[in-house]
């Protein structure tokens, strides 16, 4: 299945760079009355089949969570995500 992604060039070496896996990378925790919540972004890894660099971008879809983590709904765009962002992952709008 194709996915509808704009071409990526990696900038190390100039071949084209393709999409592995869409991760989230914990930065760090905070403490909410009794609830720990987990901080951190969500990305998409892209890896350069000819030098093997990483690069990490936005995602692409909508609905990026922690399973178990608290959610929120950006009031500008609709998109749902972890509480614990400071700005919506899709829109960048800020809380």
């Amino acid at each position: 299945m194709m996915s509808n992604t704009k071409k990526r060039l990696c900038p190390n070496c100039g071949c084209e760079v393709f999409k592995q896996d869409s991760v989230f990378i914990r930065t760090g925790r905070v403490q909410v009355m009794k609830e720990v919540l987990h901080s951190g972004f969500a990305a998409d890894v892209y890896c350069c089949p000819s030098c093997g660099k990483l690069e990490l971008y936005k995602p692409e879809q909508q609905n990026v969570s922690t399973p178990g983590t608290a959610q929120r709904t950006c009031p500008q765009c609709g998109n749902r995500h972890d509480f614990d962002y400071s700005r919506c992952p899709l829109c960048g709008f800020e809380y």
